[in-house]
């Protein structure tokens, strides 16, 4: 984990990605004055740990706070790419740095000010190609730089979900799960910017997805494609070797709003989506075989979860 302070008003919180043989894992935890605390955390998907076809987790999340707002991005970066969490992670940072130079109080212009952001990353990217000095750079972006993203922004008047692409956000317990789009080919933001797609340009703008006073919101997460598994794996069991355990449910999304404990321990979130993801083999004695039971998120799977504090009473 790396924690950096640009200056006094500012802190940024990203990740440094570690890989080991079984897992690549990040988390974070902030508690943001006496409003918000915050947690977040991702784990790689079981397609991405099957033998011989390992890959790294390409989901990336940051989470930028200052006293007058906060910044939170996940990405998705594309399964098919050789490298896309080299785009995961670039865009995450990339688009908290746009976004934190909007003025989210101007309601009329937002539409214009998310255009100029977009067209803003796309020219760093595009620098950032230029120093690569690739030789073939339509090949470089859809290897690399293909994601999609969820942002949620927290103003003291108005709180903003906005992305580009599929993802699943949830505000005060209401879930919503943007994808999957046809022929699983979701719109990028880099498309029609920085590559050719048959994917409509339109669709690769920003799109605001909801907005509603900050003194409403009490809860709000948002989360990659893999978090969408939850909408339907909530009433199976836990994989686990012992019989204690077997009867325990996965349960759902809203767990990791509606718990506490999460906000308490730095670990927590990804733990629990670790102990979610976990794959089990047992020996049968009868067929003379190794059965193994797979974790239950296929896809990278990652959250950032902000919830408010009580009140102290008077």
């Amino acid at each position: 984990m790396r924690f950096r302070s640009p200056n006094k008003r500012f802190l940024t919180i990203s990740y440094q990605q570690k890989t080991t043989k079984e897992k690549v894992i990040v988390s974070t935890i902030l508690n943001i004055g006496n409003t918000f605390q915050l947690a977040a955390g991702s784990i790689v998907g079981t397609d991405h740990r099957k033998p011989f076809l390992w890959k790294n987790n390409q989901d990336a999340f940051t989470v930028r706070a200052s006293d007058d707002r906060i910044i939170a991005v996940v990405a998705d970066g594309c399964g098919s790419g050789h490298f896309s969490e080299m785009g995961a992670r670039l865009g995450v940072h990339l688009t908290a740095g746009a976004l934190s130079q909007i003025d989210w109080s101007d309601e009329n212009g937002l539409v214009a000010a998310l255009a100029k952001a977009r067209t803003n990353i796309l020219a760093s990217m595009n620098n950032f190609i230029d120093a690569s000095a690739v030789e073939s750079r339509s090949q470089f972006v859809i290897h690399n730089l293909l994601f999609t993203l969820i942002a949620l922004i927290i103003t003291p008047e108005k709180t903003f979900v906005i992305g580009v692409g599929d993802g699943v956000f949830a505000v005060n317990g209401n879930i919503t799960r943007i994808g999957p789009f046809p022929g699983n080919e979701p719109p990028y933001l880099v498309y029609g910017g920085l590559v050719s797609s048959r994917v409509a340009p339109e669709l690769c703008d920003f799109v605001i997805y909801q907005a509603l006073p900050t003194a409403e919101v009490q809860s709000a997460c948002i989360g990659t494609d893999g978090a969408g598994d939850f909408l339907h794996i909530a009433e199976h069991t836990m994989p686990s070797q012992s019989d204690r355990h077997k009867k325990e449910l996965v349960g759902p999304l809203s767990q990791f709003w509606e718990n506490e404990q999460f906000f308490k321990n730095p670990e927590a979130i990804r733990r629990r989506l670790n102990l979610i993801n976990n794959s089990i083999a047992r020996p049968n004695w009868e067929t003379k075989e190794v059965e193994v039971e797979n974790g239950r998120l296929k896809d990278d799977t990652t959250l950032v979860v902000v919830l408010r504090r009580p009140q102290p009473k008077d």
